[in-house]
């Protein structure tokens, strides 16, 4: 598989990332790859293909069907300490009417850039992994689940775009 460079424009990168969202949609071994491709796009160097349950304040990393969930970027005891604890105090999860399927949603609109820093949620998970930013496209919320395709970026990479978000 050919990874696009991260100096290519964004605009120029459509083509391959729409081409690997099919070849996995195939076969999802490659959600992996497709992780990697969207993050490099994004200046996002983590990734990560999973389900909140908004009513249970818990979450799939698996993606809900064991199947199709897929990281990268994150070590596993970073998204088990996610999936313990850290997914109840997610300030970006606070309000489930922002998330609605078919929409890209952005950190910096979900909880102000400048309480983050005050936050459990950023001080003991972001902070230690280096990062700040997040945006999510919502495949799906049904039932009080959202499926969430999430990239995230550290604070030096800068707040994502609109051109990013398109």
């Amino acid at each position: 598989m050919e990874i696009a460079h991260i100096s290519q424009p964004l605009q120029e990168q459509l083509p391959g990332l729409i081409t690997s969202i099919y070849e996995a949609a195939l076969d999802t071994s490659r959600w992996q790859s497709f992780l990697v491709r969207l993050g490099l796009a994004l200046r996002s160097p983590a990734s990560v293909i999973w389900v909140n349950d908004f009513a249970q304040h818990t979450v799939d990393m698996t993606g809900g069907s064991g199947a199709f969930g897929a990281s990268t970027g994150f070590a596993q005891a970073q998204l088990d300490s996610f999936a313990k604890h850290y997914c109840q105090c997610n300030v970006w999860l606070q309000d489930q009417s922002q998330h609605l399927p078919g929409c890209v949603v952005n950190s910096s609109r979900l909880f102000p850039d400048s309480q983050l820093s005050r936050t459990e949620w950023y001080g003991d998970w972001l902070q230690p992994q280096d990062l700040f930013y997040s945006c999510a496209a919502v495949v799906e919320n049904q039932r009080d689940r959202s499926f969430n395709v999430t990239v995230v970026r550290p604070r030096a990479a800068g707040a994502y775009e609109p051109q990013e978000l398109q």
